[in-house]
């Protein structure tokens, strides 16, 4: 018998009743037993979120969801079950993070790649690139590719070609150096690395490894979290609508019946193709050091010397 229907058989035994009394935290058994309740004669449920709470004044509530992730101020104080327990992402905002105002001048561009195969059904490639402004520590995604079938590989490189040649030509009219391009894509595929490497293409290989998907999501986490002067590590241009919705739909296994914790630490396998190259580009960004290193360690070479 399931857990339920054990704790009804002793309740009846006994007479008795019970007031469960709880705070969300993500699907697990409490979410299927509250949902269950509005199917269980004699049991009812209520949902009084923090929120609602007269006694709590505003300033903090307005602290609160500065401080904390959304996820975790939605579970909080929203009293939310919701997709947002799930979600990879779930500090991304489509309104938040699109890029509204002049482009700034850019020192890099960073690319991303993710490779599929040829038929209708199979994985999508992915593409995307950013430019990215040292002075403020800011990645704004610029162009983003994806797409699957025949021919998919000469038509992501005629993107490649394109998106680069765009930007360049953009930056050069606003009055700003042009800035070179480096792309960044999986290290199982470096038969189509050492392709595009031959095409003229600066294409690195990802980290990969263990935990190399953990690590990637935290990186990306912590350029899309909000700092605290209002503003992000990252943004995007607001026409790049299937990066946003690529972003929005990543998630985490559902909680099975029954346990209280996410049966794998890494996010579904399902559509992930954008996302996965969006990683890799945020790897380039932030594990690897670009520019003239006596430039770079000016500061810190009077120090080892």
């Amino acid at each position: 018998s399931t857990w339920t229907e054990e704790l009804r058989a002793a309740l009846s035994d006994k007479l008795g009743w019970a007031i469960f009394i709880g705070t969300p935290k993500g699907k697990n058994w409490a979410y299927h037993l509250y949902h269950r309740a509005s199917l269980l004669k004699n049991w009812s449920r209520f949902s009084r979120p923090t929120l609602d709470n007269p006694f709590i004044v505003e300033s903090e509530l307005d602290d609160a969801k500065e401080e904390l992730p959304i996820n975790i101020f939605k579970q909080e104080y929203e009293a939310d079950f919701g997709a947002s327990q799930l979600q990879v992402y779930p500090d991304f905002d489509r309104v938040f993070h699109a890029w509204t105002d002049e482009l700034p001048e850019f020192d890099f561009l960073m690319g991303g790649l993710d490779f599929g195969g040829t038929s209708i059904g199979s994985h999508k490639s992915a593409g995307g690139l950013a430019g990215y402004n040292s002075t403020k520590d800011m990645l704004i995604l610029l162009r983003h590719f994806e797409e699957s079938g025949p021919n998919i590989a000469e038509r992501q490189l005629n993107w490649m070609w394109e998106a680069e040649a765009a930007i360049k030509l953009q930056q050069a009219l606003a009055g700003y150096k042009q800035a070179g391009a480096v792309w960044r894509a999986d290290k199982t595929q470096m038969g189509f690395i050492q392709a595009l490497r031959s095409s003229g293409f600066s294409v690195l290989s990802s980290k990969g490894g263990k935990d190399s998907v953990t690590s990637g999501i935290e990186l990306v986490q912590r350029r899309i979290k909000v700092r605290g002067d209002g503003k992000a590590r990252f943004y995007y241009l607001p026409g790049l609508t299937t990066f946003a919705e690529a972003m929005e739909r990543y998630r985490y296994p559902e909680f099975k019946e029954g346990e209280d914790k996410i049966q794998s630490q890494n996010p579904l396998k399902v559509n992930d193709d954008t996302v996965d190259m969006f990683r890799y580009l945020v790897e380039g960004v932030d594990r690897m050091v670009i520019g003239d290193p006596m430039e770079l360690y000016k500061n810190t070479l009077p120090v080892l010397a």
